[in-house]
């Protein structure tokens, strides 16, 4: 029993320790819900969001789940706590999943600011003749009218990006094109934040509705994609790793042989 009782504080510690160990497996690092009415700023994983402007609560794919209405002009700052990666000093290799609808569609939507306003207009945009894209850069769905984003109807869209290589954009499950993705820490990258629905300035953007956001710190696969399954579906928060589900057996068998 004496052996049991000097191990037991060790086997504590080291579990405690593999518990508050950052999970390596687990891709996703942000995730915002919108549930909360009273605080539509939380966040499932990760920090907080930053509302700017009017927005308010609403309802999403169902009639128990939340969402953020965004209005013309106003928008939400995401924290992306990726970090470097992909070879350069900002987020390179990264996917972000959005539940969004847009009640009205307009010739030019923003969806995405990825360098929080600080060059140039929105770098993600919904387009009444060519789809989702950016005219630099090309769009995934150039068809008039686009096929991509209907009217008053919830969509998945997930943009894979793993820049110097490719960028992909699927909405609801279904792959509508890859491009060539822009040069290491170039326009593709992720900074500190991003926005969802701002055009930084620019004025092309329509009232858009959002119930889910996820940031994840790599380039999902199709089948990863394929898996996540429809708008409003419930993204899986990361679990604890099986190292530290095994150091919380092994403390949970030393107290039970200390009882015995």
């Amino acid at each position: 029993m004496k052996n049991t009782q000097k191990l037991l504080p060790a086997a504590m510690a080291a579990a405690c320790s593999l518990m508050l160990a950052p999970v390596a497996s687990a891709a996703m690092v942000g995730l915002w819900e919108f549930n909360n009415s009273s605080d539509l700023t939380e966040a499932t994983v990760g920090s907080a969001a930053t509302l700017n402007g009017s927005i308010t609560s609403g309802t999403g794919t169902t009639a128990g789940d939340g969402a953020a209405i965004v209005n013309v002009g106003d928008y939400i700052t995401f924290n992306n706590s990726i970090g470097a990666n992909g070879g350069g000093t900002n987020t390179n290799v990264y996917s972000i999943v959005i539940d969004f609808k847009m009640p009205t569609l307009a010739g030019w939507a923003a969806i995405l600011e990825l360098d929080n306003g600080s060059t140039g207009d929105g770098d993600y945009f919904y387009s009444s003749t060519r789809g989702l894209g950016v005219s630099s850069e090309g769009y995934v769905d150039d068809n008039d009218p686009p096929l991509s984003v209907l009217a008053d109807t919830w969509h998945r869209m997930v943009l894979t990006v793993d820049n110097g290589n490719v960028r992909s954009t699927y909405v609801d499950g279904v792959n509508l094109g890859d491009h060539t993705a822009g040069a290491v820490d170039g326009r593709w990258s992720l900074r500190s934040t991003f926005d969802i629905f701002s055009d930084n300035g620019g004025g092309e953007e329509v009232i858009s509705h959002i119930t889910n956001l996820g940031l994840y710190d790599t380039a999902l696969t199709e089948g990863e994609i394929t898996a996540l399954g429809a708008a409003g579906t419930a993204l899986a928060v990361p679990e604890p790793s099986s190292t530290a589900l095994i150091g919380l057996a092994g403390v949970g068998l030393l107290l039970r042989r200390r009882r015995d």
